[in-house]
């Protein structure tokens, strides 16, 4: 009798930490939660490179795939940078996979912030990110907005992807 009481009391005890465990696992999903969408971030940067004279960039599936399975990569191994530290995989190699077929490309990351205007702000104020934003060049776009987990912490992660396609109907005489 005292080994069943004992084990009731273990199972007891188990389930109430059990318990607590996913209410607090629960708690930070939704400290992270999402308030904006990809297609928010897409107008914003065009916002402001029309009031800079620029062509608003035009939503790309290929590049919208390739940002998708830039922030699935950072969330899976755990990392925010430009270029995995787990085997070097650049930025670039995303878009490559997407048969995006560019001439230049470009790439914004972000994370942790709440909104919209957190994500453009900060961009526009690091010279690269804003530089990518106001490169004429750029006619298209794709951007991720994805929660996951970085060093144990809950946060959303940006990725945005620029590109100016190759003119495939351009025939160059030599």
């Amino acid at each position: 009798m005292t080994h069943f009481l004992a084990l009731s009391v273990a199972l007891c005890v188990f389930s109430v930490s059990l318990f607590g465990f996913l209410l607090v696992e629960s708690n930070k999903v939704q400290k992270t939660k999402i308030t904006y969408s990809s297609s928010q971030i897409v107008a914003a940067v065009n916002k402001y490179r029309l009031e800079n004279k620029l062509p608003a960039l035009l939503l790309d599936e290929k590049l919208e795939k390739a940002s998708q399975d830039k922030a699935k990569n950072m969330i899976e191994h755990n990392y925010f940078s430009h270029i995995s530290p787990k085997d070097g995989v650049r930025w670039s190699v995303f878009i490559q996979q997407s048969d995006y077929p560019y001439i230049e490309a470009g790439e914004n990351l972000a994370n942790g912030y709440s909104s919209v205007d957190e994500v453009v702000t900060a961009w526009l104020n690091s010279p690269s990110h804003k530089e990518n934003i106001l490169t004429p060049e750029y006619k298209d776009t794709g951007v991720a907005v994805q929660t996951g987990f970085l060093d144990g912490k809950p946060t959303i992660f940006v990725v945005q992807l620029f590109g100016e396609k190759e003119d495939v109907g351009f025939v160059r005489k030599v």
